[in-house]
């Protein structure tokens, strides 16, 4: 999954109401098998669709995704060890020690894509509209239904 691919997939997701995460490989220490720039979908049940390194980063990248997808708080990754960062590590970047035959490493950036709240609204009042305007400024999906006639006569 590349470029406009990713794009797709991302907007299918969203259009969905699903929350996921991509990862986005940062910078690689070769021979890793990835490449920066290459990016991943990851699911909230563990599916990953596009491809963001081997056997050794994969099971790693999905598992942190679906803690930065329970936590909503993006991260970012070194996957390897700090003297192959150079031995000075950012703060803030979380260090996972892998060992993969290659001996490479990645820095993977991985962000969470949360659906926005759905808001249902019954009724066309003053304090309907109201509230509706304000959900809409926050971003969130509104939905603004006339409800039943509860006028008795």
């Amino acid at each position: 999954m590349e470029g406009m691919d990713v794009l797709a997939e991302m907007d299918e997701l969203t259009r969905g109401g699903q929350a996921f995460a991509l990862a986005t490989v940062v910078w690689r220490q070769p021979p890793s098998s990835s490449q920066p720039g290459a990016r991943a979908i990851i699911t909230a049940d563990g599916e990953l669709r596009g491809w963001i390194g081997g056997a050794c980063a994969e099971p790693v990248v999905v598992r942190e995704a679906q803690r930065v997808i329970a936590e909503g708080t993006a991260r970012l990754l070194l996957l390897g060890t700090p003297d192959q960062f150079g031995g000075a590590v950012p703060d803030g970047m979380t260090v996972i020690p892998i060992a993969c035959q290659s001996e490479g490493a990645l820095e993977i950036y991985i962000e969470p894509v949360l659906p926005v709240p759905h808001l249902v609204i019954i009724g066309v009042s003053p304090m309907a509209r109201t509230l509706a305007s304000l959900a809409g400024a926050l971003g969130w999906r509104t939905d603004l239904i006339q409800g039943p006639d509860f006028a008795t006569g």
